[in-house]
């Protein structure tokens, strides 16, 4: 018996397939979160989850949620117009002190 590479166990497995691209959306969702916000506030927030059209942002602090949610509705039209963002529909943010 020979020892596979991780990469033939993930293409083998539906269920870290379903992982592996589930990690590559949420990479992918933070670069454009990155390209949309400001420096200083995209160090403070990163992708919860986007799951049937909703977004959630964690941010970790509540001051710079204000900033945020000043920025939610020209940030879902940007969003938007990526194919993996087509079925966005909801934006919301939570704070989470923890995430940094």
């Amino acid at each position: 018996m020979s020892i596979q590479s991780i990469s033939e166990i993930i293409k083998d497995s539906p269920l870290f397939r379903q992982i592996a691209d589930r990690a590559s959306l949420s990479t992918q969702l933070n670069d454009y979160l990155q390209q949309y916000l400001s420096v200083s506030l995209m160090q403070h927030c990163h992708v919860g989850s986007f799951q049937g059209g909703h977004l959630i942002i964690y941010i970790d602090n509540a001051i710079w949620s204000l900033e945020l949610r000043s920025k939610l509705g020209e940030l879902h039209k940007q969003l938007k117009t990526h194919p993996e963002l087509s079925s966005l529909t909801k934006i919301t943010y939570s704070v989470d002190p923890t995430i940094k």
